[in-house]
């Protein structure tokens, strides 16, 4: 490998774990990962991105549509949703017979 290669053609990639529980301890719903050089402490800025979804986030308080969809990935019933589409989707495949 040579340092003076161009690597810029990469594509941009995200790696995204969505978690039963809060791995990393914060109570956050969404923790975002930075790599960076030790020694400088500056970014690493190669285009990999990696971003933890905290499936066991309870904030009654977050309406954002991320909290609502955490929340309804809990629930197989389609009345305990928020999101009117994912309810519709579950409500077919959990309600009707066939």
């Amino acid at each position: 490998m040579n340092a003076k290669e161009d690597f810029s053609f990469l594509p941009i990639s995200y790696i995204i774990f969505i978690t039963e529980n809060d791995v990393l301890g914060d109570n956050e719903l969404i923790y975002e990962i930075d790599r960076i050089i030790k020694k400088s402490g500056k970014p690493f800025n190669d285009g990999s991105y990696i971003v933890f979804v905290n499936g066991a986030y309870n904030n009654l308080d977050d309406n954002s549509e991320l909290a609502k969809l955490v929340h309804d990935f809990k629930y197989t019933h389609a009345d305990d949703m928020f999101i009117e589409e994912l309810a519709v989707i579950t409500r077919y495949f959990k309600e009707t017979p066939e």
